[in-house]
Formats: C-alpha cells, sequence, structure tokens
C-alpha cells in the first residue's frame, strides 16, 4: 500500500507545472502538433481504461494493475480542463469504474481493492472539482454524517497515567486549545439545499462508502488539496479553488485528532463506528495524509496542537508515536518548500511543538528524553535558523542534566547534537571553540591563519560571526565543568601521589624482607609475624600484588586532565569568563543535592564528548600543501538509532 501510494505522490507532483483551473498550454508548439498529441493521449487513455479491471474480463496483477490506474490518474491530471465537456466525460468514464471497483469490495475490503483505495480517493477529488451535482451530493452526504457522529473527545484518564495538562504546565501567555482552534468552523453557514440531479446507484454506494470509511475520506482531502496547491498564492485562496473548503478542512481535524489518540492507545473504538470508521491501517494512512492541510499556513498549528494534546508526555509509546509523526510531517513540508516556520505560530508567546520538546527534556522517563533527542538530531538540519535557535535556548536550560545524565545513551544522543546539529552547514573550525582546542586539541585559530577571508562574501562573515556568538553559549558551559573538573583534578593527583609514594615504601620494606629472608630464617619468621592477619603469608605473592599496584597508579590517573600544564588551561579560562560577554551569566557554580547527584558523570561524560569531538575531526582531510583541515568538506554525520 505505501508503495501504491508513493506512485500516487511522484504522479501528483506533475501538477506543480500545471495550472489546475485551465487547460494546458500548448507553449511553442504548432496547433497540428498540438491536435495530434492530444489525439494520441485521448487514444492512450481509452486503451488503458478498457485494459483495466474490472472494465477488463480478467484481473491482471496488481502490480499490473497499479500501473494503468497510475496512467489513468496521469492523463486527468495532465489534461485537466473544467470547461471541456469531453474532458468532463472522460473524468466520468473513471468514476463509472471506481463505482464497479467499490461494487465489487462490498461493505467489507479485501485485500486487493485495498490497493485501489487511493486511486478512487483521487478521481473523486477531481470529479468533487469539477461537477457541481457530485460536489452538492458530496457536501450534503458529509453534513448528514457530521451531525450524527458522535465526535472524539480526549479521556480525562488513559490505561497507564492520568494526560498531562500542557498548557497549565507551560503557562505561556496566550493558551488556546485545540478546540479553540476549531470555534470558526462550528459556526458555518447554514447549506444551501439547490434541486441536485439524481445519482446513480453505483454513484451514490461509492459517496456512501467516502463518509462510512475515514481513511477513504482524508485520502479524498489529500488528493483535492494537492490538485490545488500549485494555484495558491496567499492563504485566503485555498475557500476560492476548493468548494465548501472549510467544512471539509473541520471534519479532516476532527479525524486526525481522533487518529492522533488512537495511534498509541489503540482502543479500537474507530473500527467500531457508523460514519468515518478506521482500521489499523486506516488510522496510519489518516496521520501520513494530515500534512497536506498543513499546506494552508493557517492550518499548521491546529493540526500540531491536535496531535500534542492527544498526547501523554509520560507515556512512551505515545511521545515516540507523536515525535514520528511530527519528524515524518516537517519532512514532506520540506519537499515541498514549504516555510517550517509557519509550524510555531507567536514564537515564544504561545503554545507550540518546541514548547513540547523542551517538556519532554524535562520528563522523569529516560526512553521519553532520548526520542525527544533523537528527534531534534533527525530534524535539525531542514530547520530553519529561526528554530534552530529557539531548539538551542531549550537545550541551554537543559544543557546540564543532559550533559551529566546518568544514562549513557542520553549522554551520547546529546553529545552528537552538540558536535553535529546545532551548525549543520557549518565546519567546527570556523567556531574557534575553546572546548575544541582543549578536548581536541584542534585550534580552530591556527586552522584559519592560512584562510583567505577576502574570498568570503559578507553575508557569509555575517553567518560564521553569528554561529560562533551562538556556540560560545555552548562552549562556556562544557568549559565551566572542565575548569570544575580540573579542580578535583588537583586534589586527586595529590592522593595518587601520596598512593604511589606509600606502594613505593610497601615494596621496598618487602623486597629488604625478602633479601633478608634468604640470608637468615629468624628474620623470615620475624617478617611474617609482623604482617597482618589478611595479608599473604607468601613473601614472593605479596610483593608481586604490591609491584603491580604500583605500576598501575603510575600509568593512570584517576581523573581527567584538560592540558598538560595549569597555566595555560587557567589562562583560557580568565580569558573566556572574563571576556564581558553576556554569556557570562550561564557560568555559574552549581550546588545543592541534585547537582552533587550529577557532578559525578562530568569526567565520564568528558571523556565521551571528547571522542566524539576526535571522530569530527578524524573524518576531515588535510590539504597535503598547508597542513590545514579542508574547510569544503564538511564531516558526515553518523546515523543515531533509539
Amino acid at each position: 500500500m505505501l508503495k501504491f501510494t508513493d506512485g500516487f505522490r511522484h504522479v501528483f507532483k506533475d501538477i506543480e507545472q500545471l495550472t489546475a483551473n485551465r487547460p494546458i498550454k500548448a507553449g511553442n508548439r504548432s496547433g497540428l502538433l498540438e491536435r495530434q498529441l492530444i489525439n494520441k493521449r485521448r487514444k492512450q487513455f481509452l486503451e488503458t481504461l478498457a485494459a483495466t479491471y474490472p472494465n477488463a474480463a480478467t484481473r491482471e496483477s496488481d502490480d499490473q494493475e497499479t500501473t494503468k490506474q497510475i496512467q489513468l490518474l496521469d492523463y486527468l491530471v495532465e489534461m485537466y480542463d473544467a470547461n471541456n465537456e469531453e474532458y468532463l466525460g472522460y473524468v466520468h468514464q473513471t468514476l463509472d469504474l471506481c463505482c464497479r471497483l467499490t461494487k465489487l469490495a462490498g461493505l467489507n475490503r479485501i485485500a486487493k481493492t485495498q490497493l485501489e483505495m487511493a486511486f478512487i480517493a483521487n478521481v473523486l477529488a477531481t470529479v468533487y472539482l469539477l461537477d457541481s451535482n457530485i460536489q452538492h451530493h458530496i457536501i450534503q452526504r458529509i453534513e448528514d454524517a457530521r451531525a450524527k457522529k458522535n465526535w472524539f473527545g480526549l479521556p480525562r484518564v488513559s490505561l497507564k497515567a492520568e494526560f498531562p495538562k500542557w498548557l497549565d504546565t507551560t503557562k505561556p501567555p496566550t493558551m488556546i486549545s485545540f478546540e479553540a482552534y476549531l470555534y470558526k468552523w462550528r459556526t458555518i453557514a447554514t447549506l444551501s439545499t439547490p434541486k441536485l440531479k439524481k445519482l446513480t446507484l453505483d454513484q451514490d454506494e461509492l459517496i456512501e462508502k467516502l463518509v462510512k470509511d475515514g481513511e477513504m475520506y482524508m485520502l479524498f482531502l489529500a488528493g483535492i488539496i494537492d490538485l490545488c496547491y500549485t494555484s495558491v498564492t496567499k492563504s485566503d485562496d485555498w475557500k476560492l479553488l476548493i468548494p465548501q473548503y472549510d467544512r471539509l478542512v473541520y471534519i479532516g481535524l476532527r479525524l486526525l485528532y481522533q487518529c492522533s489518540y488512537e495511534t498509541w492507545a489503540m482502543t479500537g473504538a474507530c473500527s467500531t463506528e457508523e460514519y468515518f470508521s478506521f482500521t489499523p491501517r486506516g488510522v496510519k494512512t489518516a496521520m501520513r495524509k494530515s500534512c497536506f492541510m498543513m499546506l494552508n499556513p493557517k492550518l499548521t498549528q491546529p493540526v500540531i496542537l491536535a496531535l500534542l494534546e492527544a498526547t501523554n508526555i509520560n507515556h512512551e509509546r505515545s511521545v515516540g508515536h507523536c515525535l514520528y509523526q511530527l519528524e515524518e510531517w516537517f519532512a514532506r513540508l520540506n519537499e515541498l518548500k514549504v516555510d517550517l516556520v509557519t509550524t510555531v505560530k507567536g514564537m515564544d508567546s504561545e503554545f507550540s511543538w518546541i514548547v513540547g520538546i523542551k517538556l519532554m527534556l524535562r520528563a522523569d522517563h529516560m526512553d521519553v528524553i532520548k526520542k525527544a533527542l533523537l528527534f531534534i538530531y533527525n530534524i535539525a538540519p531542514i530547520l530553519p535558523d529561526v528554530l534552530r535557535v529557539m531548539l538551542m535556548r531549550v537545550l541551554l536550560t537543559q544543557h546540564y542534566e543532559l550533559f551529566l545524565h546518568w544514562q549513557h545513551e542520553v549522554r551520547r544522543f546529546y553529545h552528537h547534537i552538540l558536535v553535529y546539529r546545532l551548525f549543520p552547514n557549518l565546519h567546527r573550525v570556523f567556531l574557534c571553540s575553546t572546548t575544541d582546542s582543549l578536548l581536541a586539541k584542534v585550534d580552530g585559530e591556527h586552522e584559519l591563519s592560512l584562510m583567505n577571508y577576502e574570498a568570503l562574501s559578507s553575508k557569509q562573515v555575517d553567518m560564521i560571526d553569528e554561529e560562533r556568538a551562538k556556540w560560545i553559549f555552548f562552549d562556556v558551559l562544557i568549559l565551566s565543568l572542565c575548569m570544575q573538573e580540573r579542580h578535583r583534578a588537583h586534589h586527586a593527583n595529590k592522593e595518587q601521589r601520596q598512593a604511589c609514594l606509600l606502594a613505593e615504601n610497601t615494596v621496598t620494606a618487602l623486597k629488604k624482607d625478602l633479601h633478608s629472608c634468604s640470608q637468615s630464617r629468624a628474620s623470615a619468621s620475624f617478617a611474617r609475624e609482623c604482617m597482618s592477619s589478611n595479608a599473604l603469608t607468601d613473601i614472593d605473592e605479596k610483593l608481586q600484588l604490591e609491584v603491580e599496584n604500583l605500576n598501575k597508579l603510575k600509568t593512570s590517573l584517576p581523573y581527567l586532565r584538560v592540558t598538560a600544564h595549569d597555566y595555560e588551561f587557567d589562562q583560557l579560562i580568565a580569558g573566556t569568563i572574563g571576556s564581558g560577554q553576556s554569556h557570562q551569566r550561564y557560568f555559574i557554580p552549581k550546588d545543592g543535592l541534585e547537582w552533587k547527584h550529577i557532578v559525578k558523570y562530568t569526567r565520564t561524560s568528558l571523556l565521551e564528548y571528547t571522542k566524539v569531538l576526535e571522530q569530527y575531526y578524524d573524518q576531515c582531510p588535510r590539504n597535503p600543501t598547508t597542513g590545514r583541515i579542508d574547510l569544503t568538506v564538511l564531516p558526515t554525520a553518523p546515523e543515531l538509532t533509539f
């Protein structure tokens, strides 16, 4: 089914080159040649239509039937002409084919007809825009179903835990719920009842299936929006191009709200309803097709809010489905060249998915935090600068909790975000990072010393300066951990030197005692008596253990050494925090019971972060002439999995 719908997606991408309300232009081709091409395409359409099941006597393989259906849709899209009666006749022939496909399926769908559902829905979408009679019948049937359906309401308590109060928790200046966004659609004007032509029995059954099956309705709505998308220049054009646009969208938003809950709760209530019922596969299809409503900037916020309100932040599977769906929507919108800034309304002043991510990073459940970090890692490359900066602010407020988290995977995901995703289009050398110089031994200023800045445009120079200003906030926070770890290293090294001295004295005494034992039995007996009751009675084994302990103390340090010279580190610290930058407020020593609990992971986290930095710079090729890093090649970010 996914392969089938993906095929339709590629077909409808051709609409971008056409105009939805007039026939295709002939361009520079002559009138005679144009008529010949039209006749050829018409002949191909009729031959394909005649050979398509159930027009054909027998049904071929699913792939062959799917190919024929794609060819039919291709013709309908390419030759779209709302004022051509001949074209409208071909559309009705295709609609008749769809009616008989639906009739063969009956009330219970079978496996083969599932392949035709997207085809039927797209043909219905085309007919809806062309035939006013069928259009009014569809709207009337939808209104009847809307009045009879008991719409989904979010339960107060789930099977696992109570739903979080997103809005009360975040306390933004403006708190708007999903129901508030739907308010303007509740007051839709009364539908007029013009005198309509009676439909055939097959057509009536097809429209009845449209309001009975929620999956088919969402495919139908996505098909209409896709056909008209390229003709829209501003948000208000949707209502002009799509008849009864508000009514169609209202149903779509309601169904999305229901499917957003059903996709993780899996109550099965959707499949037992009389109108707009969903199978488990239909729920997935509805969630995937909902991104087409987001092509209208005015609908991006209610679509995302419907998903967030149906998500239980205390339920790991619920959060996983929410973030997976957001990632899929953003990737699809990015393919369609939609500005993702529209997904956040009012920036910091209103509840948004950015605020939702912030709450997830503060959750107590380890898997919730991991999935939120993985979501940030995957979508960061496609986000515009405005949204990327908003995510940086969220990460800054949670930096210590994430960098010093007790779970290894949480730290690993966050380290990779810091290194690879905060600035996905800029080489880290341009950041001139102090911590990169200390931990990975890569001096940004040295690597850039031979660079020709005159070759860069003023826009590129400004961009580099802005990115450096953003990174210094994170740089200082990591540097503060290095400084505290360095302070502990001084005390640890003193203790280590004392332990080494004690071990050396013990080894010397045992060697002397062993030498005395070889000269006199009395000395050996005296040595054994002087040893502790817990010590080994064999002097040779005791000596071997003490020598191994001494070698271990000499070769390993208990804490991280940032640099070989203390004064070098102290100068870098003083130069960074004394520069008068606004990031000084983040350079505040932490204290309290919670800080004492997480600070013990400082050494481990810094070592892990250093390894990620080294992996980044190991991928960087160097110029054979200058020996400097080639800044035109960005290292490949590794793929992270949950």
